[in-house]
């Protein structure tokens, strides 16, 4: 998702990974564990505890909203959000948050990625997949005309418009530095200023979906960014619990022998004011 700029590499392969194929799981040993699929990712307690949070908020609101697979073109549902401190793991050094490491196992075919609070599993192939695009990617780049004198930015905390944050300013415009650069190309869409990839992942989702190639996504022509029900409808979440919502924390919270007790009592209660 974004405005692209120029595709650095592009390389097909397969979805399915070799390691931890269909796994998921949360557990504890040096310190915290999410595994989803072979990637996992390291938290600390205080980590953790704002990463469950934010997980509820957003399982409620997305229920409130009715479980959407999707919102419209060009908007963006925020189900859940949190505040982290900017030092990662700092509650738990074991964590290495400070280190990018490469590791073959003992185990046949396995390499071990470390991106500071980040891990996966890879197999050779996976690997070398990854670092010839990640070596293709560092040629282009340092290639490009723009490179040595593009804009830095400064400081922490960015998101993707920089708001003037930057170490010196692009005349040339080559790169946006604050939001009214970009006039209206803010969307939440992914494209591709490069006619070059456009056409490469117009064909690429075309034969993802079996299908005749269908443009990808073109300009805005609005900004929007709203927060949308399933139906396209405007229905932002304002706490509430709503009676689906309430069905649903039942199922996940409530032992059977309680709720069997509740309706046998509720039961009794309806048959002595009608007599029944």
């Amino acid at each position: 998702m974004g405005v692209a700029k120029k595709i650095l590499a592009f390389k097909s392969v397969d979805p399915v990974s070799t390691f931890y194929s269909n796994y998921a799981a949360i557990e504890i040993a040096e310190s915290i564990h999410l595994h989803w699929r072979n990637a996992r990712i390291e938290f600390d307690a205080e980590e953790f505890e704002v990463f469950c949070k934010m997980a509820q908020q957003a399982y409620l609101t997305w229920l409130n909203h009715g479980k959407p697979a999707n919102v419209p073109l060009g908007q963006m549902l925020f189900l859940g959000t949190g505040k982290l401190h900017e030092q990662p793991s700092r509650k738990n050094p074991a964590i290495s948050s400070n280190e990018v490491r490469v590791e073959v196992q003992q185990w046949a075919d396995y390499i071990h990625l470390h991106w500071k609070w980040l891990r996966t599993e890879l197999t050779f192939q996976e690997f070398v997949d990854l670092a010839e695009a990640m070596s293709q990617s560092l040629a282009e780049l340092k290639a490009s005309p723009w490179y040595a004198t593009a804009p830095r930015r400064v400081g922490t905390c960015h998101q993707a418009v920089p708001k003037g944050r930057v170490d010196h300013d692009d005349p040339s415009k080559e790169f946006w530095v604050r939001r009214e650069d970009a006039h209206d190309w803010i969307g939440y869409d992914s494209y591709y200023l490069d006619g070059q990839d456009k056409k490469l992942k117009t064909e690429e989702h075309a034969k993802r979906e079996g299908q005749t190639a269908v443009a990808v996504a073109e300009k805005p022509a609005v900004s929007v960014a709203v927060p949308a029900a399933a139906n396209g409808t405007t229905r932002p979440f304002k706490g509430f619990v709503t009676r689906r919502i309430a069905k649903e924390l039942v199922k996940l919270c409530i032992p059977n022998r309680w709720l069997e007790a509740y309706r046998s009592r509720r039961d009794r209660r309806e048959r002595a004011k009608t007599g029944c």
